[in-house]
């Protein structure tokens, strides 16, 4: 009987998902990726789907009812019992702090650029700036440092940085230098900024600097170009805590834990050319009411903290996340300086 009871048990806890999707209907996943799409019965320009099983595989794994709400249970239980993180992209860290697994490799020093690739990287930056500099287009080259590079004192014990000092972020500065690059140690500068402050420049549960940290990075970059701007150190901001991390967003989809963020009483001053829904955007146009110069720039998810930054700076901004770039068009298009 008792088995019988054990078997009935488990097929109804199997088939919650299913009925939770017949209830609810499918469930949205609030993690920052691609989502699978509902199976087809056919292929693009005719004849059967020989996936469509593993599509529809797929599809349920990604939809399946309160699917937040399971994901957020079992990484509550794998954080709580074993102290481990439930999502493969995410490490957590000591005092409830969360970092990007893509990051771990250059945090430890791990997987290194060759001679020849950090070579490669430098001359194709030259060459980009040499073209550019023939147009009298400014160029500047920075890299958005990792969390774990400044913040690694909060990382898990046993995945410790045995080549800080020689990660690829450091072994390719002197090949920029070497080439002449116009750059900026944006690493260096936030580090140095946040040593025996209280306040941080990066989200705890959250890949990405936050506006202290952006606003930072944005004048060191403008005083590269030699574009005078609004000097943020000193101006009053409010805190709020209403900012949802990316990586808490990843691991507890259904229970997120909002943190600190810092606004500006004054903030950056410009407008959207066009109605955007978030900083996220791979095209965006901006403008400001200073006079004169003109900004295209390529970014990655650390721009959308910077881009208000950079855009009040400009009379008229570009910021794509596009690739592969299409550099030449894009700064004739938009006439940037």
């Amino acid at each position: 009987m008792k088995r019988k009871i054990y078997i009935v048990v488990f097929l109804v806890i199997c088939l919650l998902p299913v009925l939770g999707l017949l209830v609810r209907g499918p469930e949205e996943s609030l993690e920052n990726r691609s989502l699978a799409k509902a199976p087809s019965l056919t292929v693009e320009g005719g004849g059967f789907n020989v996936n469509v099983l593993a599509d529809a595989g797929a599809w349920f794994e990604d939809h399946f009812g309160f699917r937040n709400e399971w994901v957020t249970g079992y990484a509550m239980l794998a954080g709580k019992l074993l102290g481990v993180s439930a999502q493969d992209g995410v490490i957590t860290g000591k005092d409830g702090w969360l970092f990007y697994k893509d990051s771990l490799e250059d945090f430890q020093g791990a997987e290194q650029l060759t001679v020849r690739q950090l070579f490669d990287i430098a001359h194709t930056l030259r060459m980009v700036q040499d073209g550019l500099g023939e147009d009298l287009v400014d160029f500047l080259f920075a890299v958005a440092p990792n969390k774990n590079s400044l913040y690694g004192e909060y990382m898990p014990y046993y995945f410790s940085a045995y080549r800080e000092e020689d990660n690829n972020y450091s072994r390719l500065q002197p090949f920029l230098e070497a080439e002449g690059v116009n750059t900026v140690d944006l690493k260096a500068v936030l580090k140095e900024a946040g040593e025996g402050k209280k306040q941080l420049l990066y989200h705890k549960r959250d890949s990405h600097w936050n506006n202290l940290g952006a606003s930072l990075a944005a004048g060191t970059i403008l005083d590269a170009l030699g574009v005078k701007h609004p000097d943020y150190s000193g101006r009053a901001y409010e805190v709020r805590t209403d900012f949802r991390g990316d990586l808490d967003t990843m691991l507890y989809p259904a229970a997120v834990t909002p943190e600190e963020e810092y606004y500006y009483t004054e903030g950056p001053a410009f407008s959207y050319s066009e109605e955007v829904e978030s900083n996220f955007a791979p095209h965006i146009y901006t403008e400001s009411k200073k006079k004169g110069r003109s900004l295209v720039m390529y970014r990655d998810s650390f721009g959308n903290a910077l881009l208000p930054f950079m855009a009040e700076c400009f009379k008229w901004g570009y910021f794509s996340r596009g690739v592969p770039y299409q550099i030449t068009d894009d700064v004739y298009a938009n006439e940037a300086d």
